[in-house]
């Protein structure tokens, strides 16, 4: 992790931490001249690649969340808002449209928790995996 936190320090000293490879141009018409290095055009911040990360890991804790807190929701419900919340600020027009689409074909929660619960129990060698515990895990990813 350190590594990581260091990487971070250096590309914010260069400036290049939105630097996403797909519209870098745009970026770097932005900054000053002076900041510019010439590997930037196509260069992929790893500080950015991480708040990406950041964003889907909010969005899971949010389905966890939602999933204890709504026992009675739909599931693509509660994927729709989780995304709406977590992914959506960070996605262009057409992506939000597509991914809201995903949300809505997401499992029923009749489907879902039973099928969770078995390749849970399958994953954890706990044959007496359950309902319960899987509440007690979401609430704990929720938090």
């Amino acid at each position: 992790m350190q590594y990581l936190q260091t990487f971070c320090k250096i590309e914010e000293k260069f400036k290049c931490q939105p630097l996403n490879e797909d519209d870098n141009k745009k970026t770097i018409k932005k900054m000053a001249k002076e900041d510019v290095k010439p590997w930037m055009e196509k260069y992929q911040s790893t500080s950015r690649t991480l708040w990406r990360g950041v964003w889907f890991i909010e969005f899971i804790g949010i389905v966890c969340t939602e999933f204890v807190n709504q026992r009675t929701a739909k599931m693509s419900k509660i994927a729709g808002e989780a995304y709406d919340a977590a992914l959506a600020p960070h996605h262009p027009w057409a992506l939000k449209k597509v991914a809201g689409m995903a949300m809505r074909a997401v499992k029923a929660r009749e489907k879902f928790e039973p099928a969770f619960i078995a390749d849970m129990a399958r994953l954890t060698d706990n044959k007496a995996y359950s309902m319960d515990t899987m509440i007690a895990d979401f609430t704990h990813l929720g938090e």
